[in-house]
Order: structure tokens, then C-alpha cells, then sequence
């Protein structure tokens, strides 16, 4: 009898479901699935559970199978010590960063500039933490997707919320976010058309719908629904991967790469669209959460800081006028000629 058959069998005369099957040997229902369906087939540890719980011997379950099973065993061996290379290799590229990072200056031409501990140190925290305890308290993420991202989501918007806030203790952090206020109310000051006066620029919000913190809070909601609907469980599936850690590390570098595409549609998002839209009703609703956030990332300014916002604005409107006139000059020069 074919193992698949007599998987099949036993759990009938127990009357296990798949789902209830996986949770007696700590697998995934679809584990169970792929192997009734002769999509992967058990380890070792497995089979030795499966024979515990039929009340029968190793032999008679796989009776038929075993040059498969043999087979079988090599390949999910070779697999394990391929993911487990990746794994350390993961770990070593994270200590070489944190390395180069303290290390070598930083600056626009170095490698620290591209490679920081501060760049691990947010993976570590906004990706793998999330996902490590999303797997503890969900289970597989190939068993439960959605529930699985929307947890993971909600850990990542929680650990963002209490990592600024923490940093927020710091005085050198709460000046910051006084600055941080300070050029908000001077881009209002600008948006408005009114001469650019402390005085003027503090009659304005300290939120801006254009601001960053916005923009990261967008960032965490479209990647719920990005890694949702990415075909991550065809490649799980496809490729057989393992239950555990590989799958976990499948899943957190599915994340680490789709970062970029969450990250284009966000900015679309918050800064294209909304921020040239900033009062449609829909848009205030979008950006809701991102415009509560901005009350831990500022901080009303004092009159020194107003000035050097307005300083620091007027600069920015300097360079980009001698810009589009250098442009200009450059445009009636071509067409003169």
C-alpha cells in the first residue's frame, strides 16, 4: 500500500481531519495535505509519530514506498543543510553589517553608508522579531495567511509605535521633534502664501499629511496587504519547503524583498497622491493613522527653532528658483540656437 493511501486509511479509522492529524504530530494541515497528495513525503521524526499514534510499525506504513522513502530522506537532508547554509549565512552577513557599520566611516561613498548596524537592527526589529512571534502564537504561515500577516502587521505597527516613543524619552530625541514640528509649520507657512515669520508659522498644525511618520505607517498597512496576496504559499508548496525554521526564513526573506515594491506603492500613496489631494475626505481617512502618529514624532518648537526651520526652508526655495532658472536659461539657449 502506498504511503498516501494508508495515511489516508489510519486517519479514517480514527476519524482525524488533516487539520486535527497535524496538530498530533506538530505539523501544518497542509503538510498533511502534500502528503496524501504525494506532493512532499514525511521525515523521519514524522513517520516515527505516525506509527506511535496508528499504533503500528514504521514498515507497515511505508510498505511499498521505501525507495521513495529513502530517496526522500536524502533530499529533505540535502534541503535542511541548504536552508540551514542560508540561515548562518543570513547571520554572518548580519554581523559583517554591524562590523562595517562601527567600523568604517560613513559618508556617501562608503560601504557603512549602504550597510549600517542601524539597518540590521531595523530588519531585526520590524521584520524577523514580528514574524519569529507571528509563527509562535499563528502556527504556520501557509495554514493561516491572513490571520498570520494581520498579526504580524499589528507586532510591527506596535513595536514601531513603542520604539518611538522610547526614543522620544531621550532629550536629545524631544529636540529633534521639535524641529521636527518647527518644518512642518514652516511648509504650512509656504503652502498658505504667507510671509515666512515665526510669528506666522506657528499659527499652523504641527502635522503634515506629507510627513514621513505618515509615510511609515502607510508603509506597515500596504505590506499587510502586499505579502497577502504575494503567491508565497504556491512557492512554499511548489518547492516543498519544511515546516519550522526554513519556512519561517522563506517567509522573512519574501518580506526583506518585496520591500521595495510596499514602499514604491506607499510613497504613490501618501506623497503623490495625498499629498496633492490633502483635502479629500478619502485621503484623511487613508492617512488617519499616520497624522495620529505625528504626535510622537513632534513636538511644539520654541521661537529659535521657528527661525531655523524658516532658514533652513528659505535655502530649499533659493536653490530650486536658481535651478529652474538655470533651466530656463539652458531651454531659450537650445531653441535660440
Amino acid at each position: 500500500m502506498e504511503l498516501k493511501e494508508s495515511l489516508k486509511e489510519h486517519r479514517a479509522r480514527l476519524g482525524l481531519s488533516q487539520e486535527e492529524l497535524a496538530e498530533r504530530i506538530f505539523v501544518s494541515r497542509q503538510t498533511i495535505s502534500n502528503w496524501e497528495t504525494d506532493r512532499t513525503y514525511p521525515d523521519v521524526q514524522s513517520l516515527l509519530l505516525l506509527s506511535e499514534l496508528f499504533e503500528t510499525s514504521i514498515d507497515e506504513l511505508v510498505k511499498g514506498d521505501v525507495a521513495t522513502m529513502e530517496k526522500t530522506i536524502k533530499e529533505t537532508w540535502k534541503t535542511m543543510q541548504n536552508w540551514a547554509l542560508a540561515a548562518w549565512g543570513l547571520v554572518a552577513v548580519g554581523f559583517i553589517c554591524l562590523i562595517v557599520g562601527f567600523l568604517l566611516p560613513t559618508g556617501p561613498s562608503s560601504l557603512a553608508a549602504n550597510c549600517t548596524e542601524g539597518e540590521v537592527l531595523g530588519i531585526v526589529l520590524f521584520i524577523v522579531a514580528p514574524a519569529a512571534i507571528t509563527n509562535l502564537i499563528v502556527g504556520e504561515y501557509d495554514d493561516h495567511t491572513l490571520a498570520w500577516n494581520i498579526v504580524d502587521g499589528i507586532l510591527r505597527v506596535a513595536v514601531f509605535i513603542f520604539y518611538i516613543w522610547l526614543i522620544g524619552r531621550m532629550e536629545d530625541i524631544r529636540r529633534m521633534f521639535m524641529y521636527h514640528g518647527a518644518e512642518h509649520k514652516a511648509i504650512h507657512c509656504y503652502e498658505h502664501g504667507l510671509p515666512m515669520t515665526p510669528e506666522n508659522a506657528r499659527r499652523f498644525p504641527r502635522l503634515h499629511v506629507r510627513c514621513g511618520t505618515a509615510f511609515l505607517i502607510m508603509v506597515m498597512v500596504i505590506a499587510i496587504l502586499v505579502y497577502t496576496i504575494f503567491p508565497l504559499n504556491a512557492i512554499i508548496a511548489g518547492f516543498g519547503v519544511s515546516d519550522g525554521l526554513p519556512k519561517l526564513i522563506l517567509v522573512i526573506v519574501a518580506r526583506i524583498v518585496l520591500m521595495p515594491v510596499i514602499a514604491g506603492i506607499s510613497y504613490e500613496i501618501t506623497v503623490k497622491w495625498a499629498g496633492s489631494h490633502p483635502d479629500n475626505p478619502l485621503v484623511k481617512v487613508i492617512l488617519w493613522p499616520g497624522m495620529q502618529m505625528q504626535y510622537l514624532t513632534t513636538h511644539e518648537p520654541d521661537d529659535a527653532q521657528m527661525e531655523c526651520a524658516i532658514a533652513a526652508m528659505q535655502t530649499v526655495l533659493a536653490r530650486e528658483d536658481a535651478e529652474a532658472a538655470r533651466a530656463t536659461d539652458a531651454t531659450e539657449a537650445i531653441a535660440a540656437s
